[in-house]
């Protein structure tokens, strides 16, 4: 018999626009925020074994990765829970940057929720995956579609758009962001912008590259919590971004560039510097 092996890719994503609104009574934060995909990809094979379910993470070379888990706690796994399967064997690759608000966890959870429901042939729709999601993470049902999507809520769909393609250069500090105790920060701090999604979403549908609405609440604690996070928007902006914003909750920070040709210069400059850097650019 046939061996059942199927492969996916799971993309990074930015938050164009993000707003943290009151605590809800079971522990979430109701947000509002606009996610899109970008093309930074993770990379999941799934085997059906029939046997324990096991799970490899390696980087592109093929060196293994020890610092993420890969037992029940894996949200991988988590999805193979809340659909019921199991009797799997998984190889991520990553490349997405870890602890790093680009949500790679989040879209390898949603890739596998795809893989799983194709590989035991489940036969739920897209929409009821998103529902399954909402029960793994927040950022979970985003992943599902991806694109441009505004989420609101605990992290439901609310609405896609048309996207446009945007160049963008990623700096991850050293460092990473506790994203509990900036939630914590925000809680702690008077907040009443009356700025909404469907004001950044009429700059970006008329393909403005300066966004005067493109805020994310996260990056107030994350500039307070990590030092690092001022410098690598400094180094952005002096580079020439157009629009430079924290990935959601962070670390990761990413520039906005007018030209796939100026992108691959400044990629390749500061590269060269020594940070841990990314070229992406927007996808649909």
């Amino acid at each position: 018999m046939a061996v059942k092996i199927q492969h996916g890719y799971a993309p990074a994503k930015i938050n164009w626009f993000l707003r943290v609104l009151h605590k809800r009574k079971d522990g979430y934060h109701n947000i509002d925020t606009v996610m899109q995909t970008v093309s930074l990809f993770d990379e999941l094979t799934v085997t059906l074994t029939g046997g324990e379910d096991t799970m490899e993470i390696v980087d592109e070379l093929g060196n293994r990765i020890e610092s993420i888990p890969t037992d029940k706690s894996n949200l991988v796994f988590k999805a193979a829970g809340a659909l019921g399967v199991k009797g799997v064997h998984v190889r991520l690759v990553k490349r997405i940057p870890s602890c790093a608000g680009m949500g790679g966890g989040s879209s390898d959870a949603a890739c596998a929720l795809k893989i799983f429901n194709s590989l035991f042939e489940l036969g739920h729709s897209n929409k009821e995956l998103e529902k399954i999601a909402l029960t793994i993470g927040s950022d979970v049902p985003f992943f599902i579609n991806g694109g441009i999507q505004r989420v609101v809520g605990k992290g439901e769909v609310c609405c896609g758009y048309k996207a446009r393609e945007y160049e963008l250069v990623v700096i991850k500090p050293s460092c990473g962001i506790n994203t509990g105790e900036a939630y914590r920060y925000i809680d702690s701090i008077p907040r009443n912008s009356a700025t909404s999604s469907e004001h950044f979403m009429k700059e970006y549908s008329e393909g403005r590259y300066s966004f005067a609405y493109a805020i994310n609440e996260f990056e107030l604690p994350a500039l307070a919590m990590n030092n690092e996070i001022e410098g690598a928007m400094n180094v952005l902006k002096g580079k020439g971004a157009s629009h430079v914003c924290l990935a959601g909750s962070g670390s990761c920070v990413f520039g906005v560039f007018e030209g796939a040709d100026i992108a691959d210069a400044v990629f390749f400059e500061l590269k060269n510097c020594g940070y841990e850097v990314y070229r992406a650019k927007t996808t649909s």
